[in-house]
């Protein structure tokens, strides 16, 4: 039967292309895969092979698609091409159970088999494949090119890993040698042998050198480019085998002595301990928690280090009370996780119980992340500020009472909407359900209208319609000009909004916009609760809207309406005749200098600071600048406790350190030159000529001309 090996000859054709498909993305993935393995982490290229083979049988199987039957070779010749008329399922049947129609059909079929020729299914996946294969190629050069190998290595490895350098010119009498390299312990790095004279090593590592001569020798010793000597020290009577050891705490070259011989010069690379990485994710710098929300904070951070880290905590100090009053409370949260393992990097998460640290409403709690490696390194974060909202203060009227902050009506009526809601909600129990959701309906309207009022400073339209309806009365008016007839936009007029931009109107600037913006959302957000007879729920979003009020009644007004006035006629015979010489203003430059002196201390103190790291001692006028800068740090601390006060309790531990010649604490020296350096804002620019056009301006030439005119 010709025409059942031409189905079965299909059959095995496309089987075979589908499995070559599958074979040349699976070569893709590999490729890709394996060149990320070599630049990652050094893998051979020849792990492409086994890499594909698994890609392969895995997609095998997986997908169904290459397993492709007789059936389905006969159902894809049957809607694909016509002249089978899709009675292809013929040449699978036997002769002998075939009727008089059908055997007339099979011959019809045998005429037009050949039509089976331009039957290609697998031919669009083939090319995919091809186009697949193709781009993974072109991405793993890229990647192979861009991306290098070193780039993605731990310091681990580096110090791990013996550089394949250029033969080196050894001394001819140097017959053997040995270097060991024993790594501090912070580096949890075991001991490294080599044989090779170029070093590099973490710092602090103790290198212990071993060589062996061709013959007896007098001395040998390494020279280092501090100008330091070691003399390497005989293990045989012999005198051919010396050894000797150095901790190296800087990195640079030495030489190897040998009697009057010097080998040529060697690399000693050291490989410093970088500080402990920390990025804060969680909380924002300044949050405030507002009334009705969790008063609980979460703190989430990443901290990273080159070899290991030891302990990350958090340090938080609460300021509760105002004033004179203020108090101050510090607190250590720990972490749920254990740092006995020493990893290098670590995700930690810390969900603060706020009242469990003793805050109530107006408190502050200043926090920073101090992480320590493995190495006795510190590492402190930014200091981030978590506050709780005073409702007391917030309803108090000390704004109104005062003058300069007195605001119109409508500015201060959300306190006497917050006083009905907790009013309702105590009178609640004693209310009907009608009467109580009629009392919550008009306190939403009553905000509503609030709401509308200050619509009216973002340029928002129909304030003048308060409490009669919302619609756009002017767009329900339907004219009967005769002249308009068949005119476009006199019919759109009439249905749609055409006004001027609303933000537009205002006489604020961007900033002002946004809280504006932000009190309305409050207020649509009260409206709603009040308005679905929830005021319990519109509480929260009342309190935010009055706080959101009160920082806008404590900033500057931006416009000021121009007001008319009458000046006094000048008389030209004396103007400009005055002597100036002696109005000078000593207030101004006795500030100026002041503050300058104070930048110019904490700068000394600084550097002062950064030379107790490493000597202890200082001399009189040193002395003299660090209680100079620890008056300053006093000044500082009195306007922001929360701020500066550990800096200046660190600070005066050092003052008592050196008066007691003890010996400084490195953490005290890292918390004031934390404190030192908040304070270094940025400096305020020195008194200079303002700066002028091209030329002179009009006013001096003006001021020139009259001089000339002078006799």
């Amino acid at each position: 039967m010709r025409e059942v090996s031409v189905i079965s000859f299909l059959q095995k054709k496309w089987k075979a292309l589908n499995l070559l498909s599958l074979a040349l993305i699976a070569l893709a993935l590999a490729v890709i895969f394996v060149t990320c393995l070599h630049q990652f982490f050094q893998y051979s290229f020849i792990w492409i092979i086994p890499a594909w083979f698994a890609v392969f049988i895995l997609m095998m199987a997986v997908l169904r698609s290459w397993r492709i039957k007789q059936r389905d070779v006969i159902i894809y010749l049957n809607r694909h091409i016509p002249q089978f008329e899709e009675s292809s399922g013929l040449l699978l049947k036997p002769a002998a159970s075939l009727n008089l129609l059908e055997q007339m059909q099979l011959n019809k079929l045998k005429s037009n088999i050949v039509y089976t020729a331009t039957a290609h299914p697998v031919n669009r996946k083939l090319k995919a494949a091809t186009i697949v294969l193709l781009l993974s190629l072109i991405t793993s050069i890229l990647i192979y090119l861009l991306l290098t190998p070193s780039s993605f290595q731990s310091q681990e490895n580096n110090l791990q890993r013996t550089a394949l350098s250029q033969p080196q010119k050894v001394l001819p009498a140097i017959g053997s040698f040995t270097i060991k390299i024993k790594s501090p312990a912070y580096t949890n790095i075991q001991l490294q042998t080599q044989h090779d004279f170029n070093i590099t090593a973490a710092e602090g590592a103790v290198i212990s050198w071993q060589l062996e001569t061709n013959k007896p020798v007098q001395h040998i010793s390494l020279k280092f480019s501090d100008t330091t000597l070691l003399q390497l020290r005989p293990l045989n009577s012999g005198h051919t085998i010396w050894s000797g050891e150095k901790s190296v705490q800087q990195q640079g070259f030495y030489q190897v002595q040998l009697d009057s011989s010097l080998s040529d010069l060697y690399k000693l690379e050291m490989i410093k301990d970088q500080p402990l990485s920390i990025t804060v994710q969680s909380p924002k710098p300044s949050t405030v928690i507002d009334f009705g929300e969790p008063q609980r904070t979460s703190v989430s951070l990443t901290a990273t280090d080159d070899y290991g880290i030891n302990d990350v905590s958090i340090m938080a100090t609460v300021a509760s009370g105002s004033g004179e009053a203020v108090k101050f409370s510090e607190h250590a949260i720990k972490f749920a996780n254990s740092f006995s393992d020493h990893n290098k990097n670590y995700s930690l998460k810390k969900t603060i119980d706020l009242p469990s640290l003793g805050m109530k409403p107006g408190d502050e709690l200043y926090l920073y992340i101090q992480a320590i490696d493995n190495n006795k390194q510190q590492t402190q974060s930014d200091t981030y500020i978590i506050s709780i909202a005073d409702t007391a203060e917030l309803m108090s009227f000390d704004g109104v009472i005062n003058g300069i902050n007195l605001k119109p009506e409508y500015f201060r009526s959300q306190r006497q909407i917050i006083i009905e809601t907790e009013q309702l909600l105590k009178d609640k129990p004693a209310l009907m359900p009608d009467a109580f959701n009629s009392k919550s309906n008009d306190l939403g309207i009553d905000q509503k209208l609030l709401r509308l009022r200050y619509g009216k400073f973002l340029g928002e339209e129909f304030e003048a319609n308060i409490g009669e309806h919302d619609d756009h009365d002017e767009h329900q008016e339907l004219t009967d000009n005769s002249n308009d007839f068949g005119n476009a936009e006199a019919v759109i007029d009439q249905f749609a909004h055409k006004h001027d931009i609303a933000e537009d109107a205002t006489f604020f600037d961007a900033e002002t916009k946004k809280q504006l913006k932000a009190v309305l959302t409050e207020m649509w957000n009260a409206e709603l609760q009040l308005r679905t007879f929830k005021p319990a729920k519109a509480l929260p979003f009342e309190y935010k809207a009055l706080r959101l009020l009160k920082d806008l009644q404590q900033q500057s007004r931006v416009y000021v309406a121009k007001t008319n006035i009458k000046t006094p006629p000048l008389k030209s015979e004396t103007r400009l005749t005055g002597e100036l010489d002696k109005v000078i203003s000593p207030s101004t430059q006795n500030n100026t200098q002041q503050k300058g002196m104070h930048i110019t201390d904490a700068q000394k103190a600084l550097s002062i600071l950064e030379h107790l790291k490493t000597n202890n001692t200082v001399n009189n006028d040193e002395l003299a600048l660090l209680f100079s800068a620890s008056r300053i740090m006093q000044q500082q601390a009195a306007a922001a406790p929360g701020k500066y006060l550990q800096a200046l309790q660190s600070y005066q531990s050092i003052l008592n350190q050196i008066q007691q010649q003890q010996h400084i604490s490195l953490k005290d020296i890292n918390a004031a030159q934390h404190g030192l350096q908040q304070m270094l804002a940025q400096p305020s620019p020195k008194p200079s000529p303002a700066a002028t056009l091209n030329g002179n301006s009009l006013s001096q030439q003006y001021f020139l001309n009259l001089n000339k005119d002078r006799p």
